[in-house]
């Protein structure tokens, strides 16, 4: 919803994502969160006890890169809200213990960001400064919250140096909310954006976001017009404005009901999930980076409404996609849905996988692609959270689904 530098190279950067995701195995049975939001300094990380390090890594960096993951995490039914971080080590197991700020059991939505930090690597807990974040009024007062995105910039490839951006939509009114935060990590600003009502004079009612990598756009989708909005600062000026003043509304094939967003890391191509009729929608804004945008820049609007081609079991709940857009994920009641795009080609192959009893049974609802290591997450109403890992080209097995131990 950001390890990885987002270098915008197709060699580097591909080989990069690929090293980092076989890195970043996740163990469900240790699966470790910190509350924080910020990047470990060096001297906090020369505090830590000699004892607690293996000792032919006393007094030195087990590798000079490691995995930081960012998480965003709301809760549908209550005023939670949660930042938290996930560290691993040198073999992909998490660094430190479990620490939470609030009690988030169910989540609506969830997005990540990952970047490259110096740590050490130790299996003992790693005892580090951690930033409270503190309920911040609208959030807080809010009856509920629809979604949540991340991103978080570099300095030398974005925009917005070293800036880190958490945003959710609230639930009951026409409203996105913004926290920024430092390198780092200190809160710097909190601000709410208004979205404004549409020609027609009518309210929105976004129900999810998404939010490319750079942290150029951010795409709203509003279920009370059956619309896309797009929140830009393309010209990394830090001001955000409606892109084009108004909802984007396909008039050929109007959206009916509408679920979810998602979008590839560089914002130019967003996924729209209809839950009834069980079918998504493409919308191309074509923001892709100069050596790279021949290809894809030759649309703008409204793409093809892909019906999926299973019966499944009800409606559709979700869509997700990864880095790159090359697999896009949707899931109903019983089923996950993939659809992989073949390299160098506008075709797709389905899939359908089956969800284990136990996920059916916790009531499956919203998806998220981690764009580091490529996991698929899957929030439920009544079970927790589950992961699956899908093989590089972003297909699934049945058995690969797990609940994920939350200690």
């Amino acid at each position: 919803m950001m390890g990885i530098f987002l270098v915008f190279c197709a060699a580097g950067y591909l080989l990069g994502t690929y090293a980092f995701g076989a890195k970043a195995s996740l163990n469900t049975d240790r699966f470790t969160v910190a509350v924080n939001l910020g990047q470990a300094k060096m001297e906090e990380l020369q505090k830590c006890s000699p004892a607690s390090l293996p000792t032919e890594q006393k007094g030195k960096f087990a590798r000079p890169y490691q995995d930081y993951y960012w998480y965003a995490q709301i809760s549908p039914f209550s005023q939670d809200f949660s930042l938290l971080t996930v560290r691993t080590g040198q073999n992909g197991a998490p660094l430190c213990t479990l620490r939470r700020l609030i009690n988030t059991d169910t989540l609506a939505s969830i997005d990540a960001h990952t970047y490259d930090s110096e740590t050490v690597f130790t299996d003992k807990a790693l005892k580090l400064p951690f930033a409270k974040v503190s309920f911040w009024e609208p959030l807080a007062t809010a009856p509920k919250t629809t979604g949540a995105a991340v991103n978080w910039s570099t300095g030398a490839i974005c925009g917005h140096p070293g800036q880190g951006i958490v945003w959710a939509s609230h639930a009951r009114e026409p409203k996105i909310l913004q926290m920024l935060f430092n390198a780092e990590g200190k809160n710097i600003a909190c601000n709410t954006i208004e979205v404004p009502t549409n020609s027609q004079g009518y309210k929105a009612h976004i129900i999810d976001v998404a939010a490319d990598k750079m942290g150029n756009f951010l795409f709203c989708a509003d279920s009370a017009n059956r619309a896309l909005w797009v929140l830009d600062d393309s010209n990394n000026s830090g001001a955000y404005s409606w892109k084009n003043g108004q909802c984007l509304i396909s008039k050929q094939k109007p959206i009916q009901d509408l679920r979810g967003i998602a979008c590839d890391q560089y914002g130019s191509t967003v996924w729209l999930c209809e839950g009834t009729p069980r079918r998504l929608r493409q919308f191309y804004w074509g923001t892709l980076p100069k050596g790279v945008q021949e290809k894809i820049n030759s649309f703008s609007g409204w793409g093809e409404s892909v019906v999926v081609p299973f019966s499944g079991a009800g409606r559709l709940h979700s869509v997700a996609a990864n880095i790159w857009g090359s697999a896009i994920y949707t899931i109903d009641n019983s089923f996950v849905y993939t659809l992989i795009f073949q390299e160098n080609s506008g075709c797709g192959t389905w899939q359908q996988i089956p969800l284990p009893e136990s996920l059916r049974k916790a009531k499956p609802r919203a998806l998220w692609v981690d764009p580091g290591n490529s996991w698929l997450y899957i929030n439920t109403l009544t079970g927790g959270q589950w992961a699956a890992a899908p093989s590089i080209d972003g297909t699934l097995k049945s058995s690969s689904f797990s609940q994920i131990n939350w200690r």
